[in-house]
């Protein structure tokens, strides 16, 4: 790995020599996209959102693209939803070409220095883009990777987008997610929620 001057070096997968800050004991700098990709499943999506209403990194540097991917009926923005987020919708010659193809449009349309992937059937925990960007504040390169755990399908269909809202750690799940700085690996780890049909909550 190259590295300027100042910057950790990571030898031999030891990311131990990486001082990261406490959460919460330190000031974000640094713009971050999250991407979500999306078909349907409007409910899920709005818990998503909600949850991403609720983060501790600065709401003013946090952009949201959601991107339907030629969804019927069309998935729309809830009254929930981060200060900064939009909706595209990928025109229809080029719909449902998957996530992968969503990821891109979305990325391509997006301005922030850290870009974060996003399903949308995941919940994050407040802390959750800070607990990943705090990494790329540190060393700009680095990719980081969160974990994800599964909740019942029953249980993630009864929770409404003002109870993640007003307390997203009772929403018990976990969903992997990948942030990734545009300048350029292993990282923290986050959480959110999903059931064993399809919906997450990253902790």
């Amino acid at each position: 790995m190259i590295t300027g001057v100042g910057t950790p070096r990571v030898i031999r997968n030891d990311w131990g020599t990486v001082a990261v800050p406490e959460i919460g004991s330190w000031t974000p700098a640094m713009t971050v996209s999250v991407i979500i990709p999306s078909f349907g499943n409007q409910h899920l999506l709005d818990l998503t959102l909600a949850g991403l209403a609720a983060q501790t990194y600065p709401s003013e540097l946090i952009e949201v693209i959601v991107v339907d991917d030629g969804s019927e009926p069309a998935l729309r923005l809830p009254e929930r939803h981060p200060a900064n987020c939009r909706l595209l919708r990928i025109p229809a010659d080029h719909a449902s070409w998957g996530s992968h193809n969503a990821r891109q449009y979305g990325v391509g349309r997006s301005t922030g220095e850290i870009v974060m992937w996003l399903d949308s059937d995941i919940v994050t925990f407040p802390d959750h883009i800070e607990a990943q960007a705090r990494w790329q504040h540190v060393l700009p390169d680095a990719v980081t990777m969160g974990y994800k755990r599964f909740i019942d399908a029953e249980l993630a269909t009864s929770v409404t987008p003002d109870q993640v809202r007003r307390c997203p750690r009772l929403a018990p799940s976990i969903s992997s997610s990948r942030t990734t700085s545009r300048s350029g690996t292993n990282g923290s780890s986050a959480c959110s929620i999903a059931p064993i049909c399809s919906v997450r909550a990253i902790i």
